[in-house]
């Protein structure tokens, strides 16, 4: 059962939102309220809990930390393309690319692929600029 207690926001383009949204007060990172917006288990982020974000962006190895920091680079490059972080969320959670194993963006950053879902990201962009 869904916990309303945190009513997730809309966003619609502006990605710093939900930035602000999914940390606390102290500017760390909160899996709950990640998993709210992804309507995800936050177990495959292991234990990332307790994270600055200023300490993402310098975070070496740990898997964890990075499997957030893909899905918010992968977030906000769909951000950059539809206009809109609700359709970038749904797209990264729900939509199967087939030139990826059919996979979602999601399930394509747990596995560590980030790299190819941003550049599939850039080429639909591509494609819509020229």
């Amino acid at each position: 059962m869904k916990d309303y207690s945190k009513l997730v926001p809309v966003f619609e383009s502006d990605f710093y939102r939900l930035i602000t949204f999914i940390r606390d007060a102290n500017g760390i990172l909160s899996p709950e309220s990640f998993a709210l917006v992804f309507e995800s288990d936050v177990s495959p982020f292991g234990n990332a809990t307790n994270v600055a974000l200023e300490r993402i962006y310098n975070a070496s190895e740990d898997k964890a930390v990075q499997m957030y920091l893909s899905c918010l680079k992968i977030t906000l490059a769909a951000t950059d393309v539809s206009d809109s972080v609700e359709r970038a969320v749904d797209w990264v959670k729900n939509e199967p690319i087939a030139h990826l194993d059919c996979k979602t963006g999601l399930a394509l950053a747990a596995e560590g692929r980030t790299s190819e879902v941003l550049h599939y990201i850039s080429s639909l962009y591509a494609g819509f600029c020229g």
